[in-house]
């Protein structure tokens, strides 16, 4: 009905709840509230606290009670911390969690290199000290991929991968693979693994994605074991499952591996 208020303020996903003091805001809810969470937070925001200045309020009291060691936690809440468009508490976070998680919780990978490196870019788009930060540790890794400097360790290969993904410098990757392809070292090539290959197939790069795995079927492997128990229990997920295939058949067929890709094809 106010699509100028609209564009404006920007809501954000249904359902969002902005209160506008004098034509400016004040403080937002994106998520659902039941009646008595609404009223304190009108009541809240009628007082002039923010959400911002809540979730800051609330930072500093759980910091206090030692929940510095619980990277679950720890990422709920900067993920609080972003949504509410905190974003210097919340490059705090992510830093900490990007450089700490895997100490705190080993198996955690995933969630470091996928979830969590979605809402990192967000922070990176939204708030230049953050992409700085992330920056600056992107640059501290790229002497330690260099294919000719010894040695690449694969979990700080795929770090700069996702690092290189959140800044948004596929490029960088891409041109690494191809110096790696060039010098013919396909071992260093399958290091980068799924993070390389998905990495270059959104690059369109198939031919350099057709090499990354010497034997194919690992990746269908590894993209099997992601999905885990969910395979068959929804065709969306099937769906993608199926695609992972197809992704792999078209990057051998431009890496001209033929009898891989019939095989896969199969």
């Amino acid at each position: 009905e106010e699509p100028g208020e609209a564009l404006r303020f920007k809501p954000g996903p249904f359902p969002t709840t902005i209160f506008i003091r004098d034509g400016h805001e004040i403080d937002r809810m994106t998520e659902p509230m039941d009646p008595n969470q609404f009223l304190r937070f009108v009541r809240k925001a009628a007082a002039g606290r923010t959400r911002v200045e809540r979730l800051e309020q609330e930072y500093r009291a759980m910091l206090r009670s030692g929940f510095d060691r619980n990277a679950q936690v720890r990422y709920e809440w900067a993920n609080k911390l972003l949504d509410a468009k905190a974003y210097e508490s919340a490059t705090e976070e992510y830093i900490f969690l990007w450089k700490n998680m895997l100490e705190l919780n080993p198996g955690a990978k995933e969630t470091r290199h996928n979830l969590m490196a979605e809402k990192i870019k967000t922070v990176c788009v939204r708030h230049a000290p953050a992409r700085d930060a992330f920056t600056a540790m992107r640059d501290e890794l790229t002497p330690q991929v260099d294919p000719t400097a010894g040695p690449v360790e694969t979990e700080k290969l795929r770090d700069w991968i996702v690092l290189n993904g959140i800044l948004r410098e596929f490029d960088t990757t891409v041109a690494w693979a191809q110096d790696v392809a060039d010098r013919d070292d396909r071992a260093l090539l399958e290091q980068g693994g799924p993070l390389l290959f998905d990495t270059l197939v959104f690059k369109f790069r198939w031919d350099l994605a057709g090499l990354v795995y010497r034997n194919p079927m690992d990746f269908i492997d590894l993209k099997t074991a992601a999905w885990g128990d969910r395979l068959g229990t929804h065709p969306a997920i099937d769906s993608y499952h199926i695609e992972n295939y197809g992704e792999m058949y078209a990057a051998l067929l431009a890496a001209e591996r033929y009898q891989e890709a019939i095989a896969m094809a199969n």
